[in-house]
């Protein structure tokens, strides 16, 4: 399923740092001029077998910048693009075990850019009971890549922050649904913890 599309955003928040003097510095969000994209979007889904699917969206986008309220007169570009990959496998007709990744490359800010960040997640959920009881265990992060890398180059200060996590994030859950139980469908997406 591909689209065309053309975003125009006005006033949208990005992350700013200002001098206050020689040794502290104040980080805000300020709101952007405009934040201006034209891209492709593609979306594929694929059912290859009965017990597996997987789905594919792609985006591909240049972007444009306007932050002349906040003192930057030259609008800045990029070329930019982002990845998203979910797959279900039906183990048996209340196991399944689900994989997803996601890829984002570099966006731009005001004062530098942030790069570009990948993760990969794994997980699994058995249901008891026809479906009255399900138990998940998820896995987010498994190979450690997860990162936040921030550039900021201005005349006051040059600086490359990396904020990353000090372990993998795992979780159990477990719930039970009460009273009727409604058809709930077998490759529902499990949830992850991508934030930092």
């Amino acid at each position: 399923m591909p689209s065309l599309y053309y975003r125009y955003k006005q006033n949208g928040f990005t992350q700013v740092i200002s001098k206050l003097n020689d040794s502290t510095f104040l980080t805000t969000q300020q709101n952007l001029l405009n934040d201006k994209s034209a891209g492709l979007e593609l979306i594929f889904s694929a059912k290859p077998a009965k017990f597996v699917s997987a789905n594919l969206s792609a985006n591909f986008f240049y972007n444009t910048i306007d932050a002349a309220n906040l003192g930057y007169t030259a609008n800045k570009s990029v070329v930019s693009m982002s990845l998203n990959f979910n797959s279900t496998f039906i183990i048996t007709k209340n196991l399944i075990l689900q994989v997803s990744s996601n890829y984002r490359s570099a966006r731009l800010t005001p004062q530098g850019k942030s790069y570009g960040t990948f993760v990969f997640n794994t997980g699994v959920r058995q249901d008891f009971f026809k479906k009255k009881l399900s138990v998940t265990l998820t896995g987010s992060d498994l190979f450690k890549t997860l990162r936040e890398k921030r550039e900021v180059n201005t005349s006051f200060l040059k600086q490359t922050a990396i904020g990353r996590r000090d372990a993998r994030i795992i979780y159990l859950g477990v719930a039970y649904h009460f009273g009727k139980t409604f058809k709930k469908s077998t490759e529902e997406k499990l949830q992850f913890d991508n934030n930092l």
